[in-house]
């Protein structure tokens, strides 16, 4: 007959192995991760901008070598900060941060699912081992009275039936 190991588990363990590699809740953090990334995307929108420009050019003549002296240079470096006056900028960020709340109460949401499967998962293997304890103890007492009956059959004092019973049993 086949015997199976009890096995060993330990409920914060499986929480934490449960928290480390269901997908649900990695897609959760990284969704949260984003609506923090995009809350502070909107919020640059108050920020000035800064540009550089360069430009520049140089030309010499290519007919004549000798006039390699008439070569002209000229260039130009652009510097400049400019202010954005958008009224909307505040509703963008606004809804930013009500998709990074809306974004964190999932994962949280989340994350309390992953626990309760982890933990009714450990009680229920729990649950499990005591009643494969029990079907040993069972095994084993069926067995002791299978034998008293194959004993009380051989002396005659008990019927076929009653081996028969013993035997299913």
């Amino acid at each position: 007959q086949p015997r199976l190991p009890r096995p060993n588990v330990d409920s914060t363990t499986a929480l934490k192995e449960a928290e480390e590699k269901r997908p649900q809740l990695l897609a959760a953090q990284k969704t949260a991760d984003a609506k923090v990334a995009a809350k502070d995307a909107a919020w640059a929108g108050y920020l000035p901008n800064v540009f550089v420009t360069a430009t520049g050019t140089l030309s010499a003549p290519k007919q004549d070598p000798l006039e390699f002296a008439q070569k002209t240079r000229d260039g130009a470096l652009l510097i400049g900060v400019s202010e954005q006056w958008d009224f909307g900028i505040s509703p963008r960020v606004d809804a930013a941060k009500a998709d990074q709340a809306a974004a964190e109460a999932d994962l949280e949401a989340t994350r309390r699912d992953t626990k309760s499967d982890a933990l009714s998962a450990a009680i229920s293997v729990r649950a499990t081992g005591a009643q494969l304890d029990h079907a040993r103890k069972a095994e084993e007492g069926t067995q002791a009275v299978r034998a008293i009956v194959e004993a009380r059959y051989i002396r005659g004092l008990s019927s076929p039936l009653e081996l028969i019973d013993a035997e299913d049993s």
